[in-house]
Parts: structure tokens; C-alpha cells; sequence
């Protein structure tokens, strides 16, 4: 049987080194930011 371990989101962390010292989750939004950024009005 498979077991999955939780990990966590990394809430006020700043580095990429602690997040995977620590062992947390990493979700990558830069596509997300770009599109806000670029938007035409404040739909976001």
C-alpha cells in the first residue's frame, strides 16, 4: 500500500533553499502574476 506524506505550504519563507530543506510544497504562480499584471482592468 502507497502512503503519501503531507507536506506544507511554506508560508513566509523567502528562500528556495529552505523550502526544500524543510521538505515544503512549492505551487509556481508566475504565469498567474503575469496575467494580473497584464490585465486590462480589475478583474482579478
Amino acid at each position: 500500500m502507497t502512503q503519501f506524506t503531507r507536506k506544507r505550504y511554506p508560508v513566509g519563507l523567502q528562500t528556495s533553499s529552505e523550502l526544500r530543506e524543510k521538505n515544503y510544497v512549492y505551487i509556481d504562480k508566475t504565469a498567474y502574476v503575469y496575467e494580473m499584471a497584464h490585465a486590462d482592468g480589475l478583474d482579478y
